[in-house]
């Protein structure tokens, strides 16, 4: 049950970035609309993660990979969201929404975690587990990236890259008032920033591999 109530509320959160695109269209800034051209792939791509790790989670609720690929999708809508969120409160509309800024900031956390996600459900598939120990170590350092990722954006803030360059990042101030941040001096998790601009988000071509290879778990032919 519980599986497919996680799959709903994925499935869900794609129709708030419907309605977030209506309104970025209607704000006369259809260059910040999520659902641009080529926009299809990703959206199929969430659908077929979310369904195949429901029905696995639902028939193998002890299998990891299942768990996995809908978070997986969540993670990933929900990164569409809070991107369209803070195009409409810092570029579309300043000032209308709150928190606009903090959303900016840390979305990159939240592209590092869907990463995550993404790098255990291909380590874990088949069986559930990592293909031998010496794989340890690879799996300790991905579960510690969003941490590292987290860290970062708090500790060492720089200026907003593109598309919010233009918007001050009340960090800066707060941690480290009049530090000089060199443009290619940028932590791990921006690295992640620029896939996700742009209609033709990165995860579309990881996801669909990912949730038919899954698929076996549940017994599929």
């Amino acid at each position: 049950m519980l599986a497919w109530v996680l799959w709903a509320l994925a499935i869900g959160i794609l129709g708030v970035n419907w309605w977030q695109d209506h309104l970025l269209r209607q704000a006369g800034r259809p260059d910040l609309a999520p659902l641009g051209g080529g926009v299809l792939a990703p959206i199929l791509a969430a659908v077929s993660a979310a369904t195949v790790g429901a029905v696995l989670a639902s028939r193998r609720p002890r299998h990891p990979v299942g768990w996995l690929l809908v978070a997986f999708s969540l993670f990933a809508n929900a990164s569409g969201v809070a991107e369209a969120y803070a195009s409409y409160g810092l570029l579309a509309r300043p000032g209308t929404l709150p928190a606009a800024r903090h959303v900016a900031l840390y979305l990159p956390a939240f592209v590092v975690m869907t990463l995550v996600l993404l790098g255990f459900v291909l380590l874990l598939t088949p069986t559930g587990s990592l293909p031998s120990l010496r794989w340890r170590w690879w799996a300790w350092a991905t579960a510690v990236a969003p941490v590292v990722s987290l860290l970062a954006i708090t500790l060492a803030p720089r200026p907003f890259d593109q598309p919010y360059q233009g918007t001050e990042n009340h960090l800066i101030s707060a941690v480290s008032a009049g530090r000089r941040w060199p443009s290619t001096s940028w932590p791990l998790a921006s690295r992640t920033w620029p896939c996700w601009s742009g209609p033709g988000h990165w995860w579309c071509v990881s996801a669909a591999p990912a949730a038919a290879n899954a698929s076996s778990c549940a017994g599929w032919p």
